[in-house]
């Protein structure tokens, strides 16, 4: 944020925190929290399916 700042003179987010820059444009609170949410658990999914292959990789079961 700040290096893009000074190289360009505007600003990638609003407002910091990441959900602030979400509510100055206009999203109810709720929404927000609800999208991060499943932003959190698409993240959880995919690091856990990443560790079991690379489990299952290598006690050669795949």
């Amino acid at each position: 944020q700040v290096a893009s700042f000074k190289t360009t003179g505007r600003r990638i987010f609003r407002m910091s925190p990441l959900h602030f820059h979400f509510d100055l444009g206009g999203w109810p609170e709720t929404t927000v929290v609800i999208r991060f949410w499943i932003l959190t658990g698409i993240g959880v999914a995919l690091g856990l399916g990443l560790f079991y292959a690379d489990f299952l990789r290598l006690e050669g079961i795949l």
